[in-house]
């Protein structure tokens, strides 16, 4: 019987006994599809460049497959069923075929807003890119859709050759079975009625279902992963995360040699055959196998709801892996593993924490970020919703034992939340795509990105550094019906989970006075911590621990009926006092002038700075207070030699110094008068919250001389200084000795959500300042510029000036720009001629004229100037050019209104870094400035994207080399670098031999 289809396909034993089995029109009708199928399958790549092949090959091997399945039980297969199983075959992965078209307009199909509300991975990408969908994402949606999208070419192929069994049609009983292959088999048993095991009185569709399902998760081998193709596709080097996870598939197909089906009379025995050369290969090879078998588990029991005729059939259960032989190296799971009980004692070690009792900062960090989280999410539709205050307990029970106790009222947590967060060491619910995703959706109608305090998922664990047990008792909001109780008894052992839904008895909470008995009534969480006898000591004051975590949490934390960590409107929002001046005792000005031999001006004064952080930040994340008193000397009228004047806070005294070193009986001895004012620090009104200091004995003493920090209520400790003020200030720089010390000051910065510091694992202190926290703490406090000297713009007030690496990148990223964009363009930041410009007035000015401009460095700090520098950049283009003088040259810049910015590629890199070069030189280098233009940047910009994700060392490097002085030995170790990225980039992005530089790119 004649046919044009391929003959691989013709000789197989399926396709030998249809011809046998059916009629000459079916032979013909069956034909005529696969004619028409096999070419679009070719176009897969549209939307899956990098897979295996899906074509002909896979279909041939589809084939091949069910005819070893099924062996001599082939001769009982019905002409309707060897027709549904070849075209299944043919049809089922069509789905996987795509126009450019229909590519480009997935975002409007109403399944993929289905697959979105299925996939909270894929709606977090989704909304994060601005509710757009990148090209991973079509590529994930339209694998996820392809078993169902068979129906857009059966429908149409219907029309033309219309699915006819004996005049009977069976279009959809095709579709289902090709679906079938992406189902569950639980989806098959609860659909008899679709998958009916006598259809048309002779083909069993969930028989046809299994064959299908096994037949394309068993074609494994090398015919589908051709090495040239690999090779054409660049794969052995991948640019990106689509192009790595095919690497891995090609790689496991290019090792194997696929199944042997062997028969020992009816038993089926199934060889598999692989020759990996890498133990990365093999492992994923063999995990493929893993989810093999428990495919054939599942077919063998969804074999029992087969007809009669097929639910006896002998499936294979297992697959022989002997002949996995790797290719020189030994096999086996050689890789780091971890000592999970060593692990968890460094974790609960006082090695990483070196504060015993840090357990109750971790638990009430985690209380208050449920506690926030909550108000953010019933905000949505109830914007007057506050949550209940935290609620802290220290008691001892009947037995003796210590218990600490934190209830709250946040979002509680459900089991998800306790299987694979809160028991799951190091998987922080925090870190979860469903809660990145809530996260983002409360940014979006809030504008205010919500960031909890807890990262690492090992707070839980902390407990255990002074516990032996853990009470647990939450009802999370979603689940009005349903709560929680759990018991765990040390951090290795297993714990007694209870739930309501499930009728259990909920073992008593223990609670000050007793127990709580029964489930949780209101959503949020009570956590209670038994304390060991060993850890306990005699005079522990835990009202005074508490403290010592808590300064100014949004959300109320009560302990025996008092706040927890001070008033949150007293400490950031009521002003302290008033900036003012106070005199100096008249009788103090004479002393000075007696004693030194000197004119003091008509009044010595005391200024009072008062600063509103909060109302002086341009993020609402940033808010404080600040009170400085600076000692003002305006002028001298005589100057021979002066004395050192100095201030300082001796408690709640002040205490005024001048002193001054002198000759007496031919020794140098020092001459000093004082000044103590006991009133002048105690007007100021501090709150005892920020001027209260815990000491080694245990006991406060008063401190008017630091600025305390809080991150969303949590203290955070500055033992590096960070944002210590610098004491030396004076606008009389003729006046300034080095021991000078002209200021004290107290306050508080409270940092929330995003702006945070980089701290320690344990948070016990500041590791590094992020550009974004560095640059709003410096323009919040912009006022203290005036007691800088010789600027107003120096913004030299902290004593370690904060210097951070601040690139395009950070500095977009910050979105301090972006966000203000009005502000900042109507900001008088630039120095023209001799006259500071905003950007809109600079705009204006070069409608008439191209202004130059000498320099463009105004701000001694480098966090505001490369700030203001971004800024320029992103509203002009700068260009420069070279003004030679008597003596060497000078560098000049022309703005002109930006008709393209610098290139992203470039974003890693400082502002100011890259520019056009003026009068066509071709230089790259001149000075510090490197031509944009020239064919080593281009060439750079080209390959940024690469280099930085694989050679990010020499991507750093090919740029700050040319800052070298030693130019010979700059351009010997680009070249260098050059020399090896040609023999590891594809050949698309290597550096071709021209890029490299010589003396001649360097103006000298």
């Amino acid at each position: 019987m004649g046919n044009s289809v391929d003959e691989r396909f013709t000789s197989l034993k399926l396709w030998k006994h249809f011809e046998t089995a059916a009629d000459r029109e079916q032979v013909i009708l069956v034909s005529k599809h696969i004619e028409h199928v096999l070419p679009l399958l070719n176009y897969f790549t549209t939307a899956f460049p990098t897979y295996t092949l899906h074509n002909g090959q896979h279909q041939r091997n589809i084939l091949y497959l069910m005819g070893e399945l099924l062996g001599p039980e082939l001769s009982e297969v019905s002409a309707l069923e060897c027709a549904v199983l070849i075209l299944s075959a043919f049809y089922h992965d069509l789905g996987m075929v795509f126009t450019e078209e229909e590519l480009d307009s997935v975002e409007s199909e109403p399944k993929f807003l289905m697959f979105l509300d299925q996939n909270t991975k894929a709606r977090l990408s989704y909304e994060s890119n601005g509710k757009k969908a990148d090209r991973e994402l079509i590529e994930w949606y339209c694998r996820t859709m392809h078993a169902e999208r068979v129906w857009v070419y059966l429908d149409q192929e219907d029309i033309d050759l219309p699915l006819l069994w004996n005049d009977l049609p069976f279009k959809t009983q095709l579709g289902k079975v090709c679906e079938s292959h992406n189902l569950s088999v639980k989806d098959i048993k609860n659909n008899d009625d679709v998958f009916v095991t006598d259809f048309l009185g002779e083909c069993d569709l969930v028989f046809c279902s299994i064959l299908l399902r096994l037949a394309d998760i068993f074609d494994f081998d090398n015919t589908r992963s051709p090495k040239s193709v690999y090779e054409f596709l660049g794969l052995d080097k991948p640019k990106n995360n689509i192009e790595s996870v095919s690497r891995a598939e090609w790689q496991k197909h290019l090792s194997s040699g696929g199944f042997t089906f062997q028969r020992n009379e009816d038993i089926l025995t199934v060889l598999f055959k692989a020759a990996p050369k890498h133990p990365s290969v093999e492992i994923e090879i063999r995990n493929f196998l893993d989810i093999i078998e428990m495919e054939l588990a599942d077919c063998n029991e969804l074999k029992r709801f087969c007809s009669k005729k097929w639910n006896e059939f002998k499936l294979p259960s297992s697959i022989n892996r002997a002949c996995i032989l790797s290719t020189n190296f030994r096999s086996g799971k050689y890789h780091f593993s971890l000592s999970q009980d060593k692990i968890l004692t460094l974790l609960t070690g006082e090695g990483l924490y070196n504060d015993r009792y840090i357990f109750l900062r971790e638990l009430l960090q985690n209380s208050i970020d449920t506690s926030r989280h909550r108000e953010f999410k019933e905000k949505i539709s109830n914007s007057r919703f506050t949550a209940d205050e935290i609620e802290i307990s220290y008691f001892t029970d009947t037995d003796g034992y210590n218990w600490i106790r934190i209830d709250d009222y946040g979002m509680g947590m459900t089991e998800d939340i306790i299987s694979n967060h809160l028991l799951k060491k190091g998987e922080s619910y925090y870190n979860s795509d469903k809660f990145k995703l809530e996260k983002l959706l409360i940014n979006q109608a809030f504008h205010n990105d919500f960031v909890p305090i807890s990262r690492f998922g090992i707070g839980m664990l902390s407990c255990f550094i002074i516990s032996d047990k853990i009470e647990i008792s939450t009802k999370h909001i979603s689940e009005p019906a349903n709560a929680y109780r759990l018991t765990l008894e040390g951090q290795n052992g297993y714990f007694i989970f209870q739930s309501s839904k499930d009728h259990h008895t909920a073992n008593p909470m223990p609670k000050e006075n007793g127990f709580e008995k029964g489930f949780r009534k209101k959503a949020g969480t009570s956590i209670a911590v038994r304390i060991t006898g060993n850890m306990e000591f005699h005079g522990f004051d835990f009202k005074k621990q508490i403290e010592s975590y808590v300064l100014c949490s949004p959300i109320r934390i009560m302990y025996e009926g008092e706040l927890v960590g001070g008033e949150w409107k007293a400490l950031l929002e009521d002003p302290w006092t008033e900036s003012h001046v106070v005199e100096v005792e008249k009788s103090f000005i004479d002393n000075i002038e007696s004693t030194f031999d000197l004119k003091l001006p008509k009044s010595l004064q005391l200024e009072i700075a008062a600063v509103n952080v909060g109302e002086k930040s341009l993020d609402p994340n940033l808010k404080g207070q600040l009170v400085m008193i600076y000692l003002k000397i305006e002028e001298i009228i005589s100057l021979k030699t002066l004395p050192t004047f100095s201030i300082a806070a001796n408690g709640k005294e002040l205490v005024i110094k001048v002193s001054k070193a002198v000759i007496k009986d031919g020794k140098s001895t020092d001459l000093s008068i004082e000044h103590r004012d006991i009133d002048i620090i105690s007007s100021l009104n501090v709150p005892e919250k920020i001027t209260n200091r815990l000491m080694y004995n245990n006991e406060y003493e008063y401190s008017f001389s630091k600025i305390q920090l809080s991150h969303n209520g949590i203290t955070i400790h500055d033992q590096g200084d960070f944002f210590s003020l610098n004491t030396i200030f004076g606008r009389e720089p003729i006046l300034m000795h080095s021991y000078d010390r002209r200021t004290v000051y107290s306050g508080i910065l409270y940092f929330q959500d995003r702006l945070l510091p980089s701290l320690t694992v344990s948070r016990n202190e500041i590791k590094d300042v992020t550009f974004e926290l560095s640059f709003n703490a410096l323009y919040a406090l912009r006022d203290l510029n005036k007691f800088v000297y010789y600027d107003n713009d120096l913004y030299d007030f902290f004593s370690n000036r904060i210097s951070i690496i601040s690139s395009r990148r950070i500095i977009k990223e910050s979105g301090i720009y972006e966000n203000n964009k009005d502000y900042w363009d109507n900001e008088p930041l630039y120095l023209i001629g001799r006259e500071k410009l905003s950007v809109v007035q600079i705009k204006e000015l070069l409608k008439t004229s191209s202004d130059f401009f000498e320099n463009p460095y105004f701000y001694r700090n480098d966090v505001i100037n490369n700030f203001v520098l971004y800024i320029l950049e992103q509203n002009f283009e700068v260009y420069i050019s070279i003004k030679k003088m008597t003596v060497g040259h000078m560098t000049v810049y022309k703005l002109t209104i930006a008709e393209s910015l610098i290139p992203n590629e470039l974003r890693r890199f400082r502002p100011f870094r890259f520019f056009k070069f003026e009068e066509d030189r071709v230089e790259l280098l001149i000075g510090d400035k490197i031509n944009i233009n020239h064919r080593f940047v281009q060439w750079y910009i080209k390959a940024s994207d690469l280099l930085s994700d694989k050679f990010n060392f020499y991507s750093y490097q090919l740029i700050h080399i040319l800052y070298d002085p030693d130019t010979a030995k700059a351009v010997l170790n680009i070249n260098s670098i050059l020399d090896r990225l040609r023999k590891s980039l594809p050949q698309d992005i290597a550096p071709d031999k021209a890029i490299n530089l010589n003396a001649k790119d360097f103006y000298l």
